[in-house]
């Protein structure tokens, strides 16, 4: 079958091409291929249609996986977590209203603050989201729980952006065999 290049962009390309080149630069990104080229986490979302509430709902996982890591004193990895968070470009409002929308209520939040925050490595952090998320409580006070739709495009993107936050992929590429010719 003959590939015409009709002069289009990738901008103008249809839905599914964009995810798969998304999930393609993904492979060449966990591979780290040769013909990757610029491919990066960051344009990986962007190809696979990352929109602002799924940036708001996969950082939610930075949210429990931090309180979890907190309470179970894995100090490592609730830093990665905590510094992701406060890295997701989330204002104080949208951070607090992790809280009031998501699984992790204020009472995990604040056992886990206030047992990371005796951490020398994580004391830091604890203030400063415990500062955001008290700002963004007092600027919005009341707030309606929104659950946007899920979709596989979606887990992908959460995926993707949690593998660059921690900074290490979160599965492994699957070894294959080179063909020899």
């Amino acid at each position: 079958i003959p590939v015409i290049d009709r002069g289009g962009t990738l901008a103008e390309a249809r839905d599914d091409f964009r995810f798969a080149s998304a999930v393609a630069a993904y492979g060449m990104i966990l591979r780290n291929s040769e013909y990757r080229g610029a491919a990066d986490y960051e344009m990986v979302c962007e190809l696979a249609g990352a929109t602002s509430e799924g940036r708001i709902r996969g950082t939610a996982e930075f949210l429990e996986d931090f309180v979890h890591y907190a309470l179970t004193a894995n100090v490592e990895l609730a830093a990665a977590n905590a510094r992701a968070l406060l890295n997701a470009e989330l204002t104080d409002v949208e951070l607090a209203n992790l809280l009031r929308s998501g699984p992790t209520t204020f009472a995990e939040f604040d056992r886990a603050v206030q047992r990371a925050g005796q951490i020398p490595e994580l004391a830091k952090l604890c203030d400063e989201l415990v500062s955001r998320v008290t700002r963004g409580s007092i600027q919005q006070r009341e707030v309606m729980p929104v659950k946007p739709e899920y979709s596989y495009r979606t887990e992908f993107i959460e995926l993707v952006r949690k593998a660059a936050a921690i900074g290490q992929p979160l599965i492994q590429p699957i070894p294959m065999p080179v063909p020899e010719n």
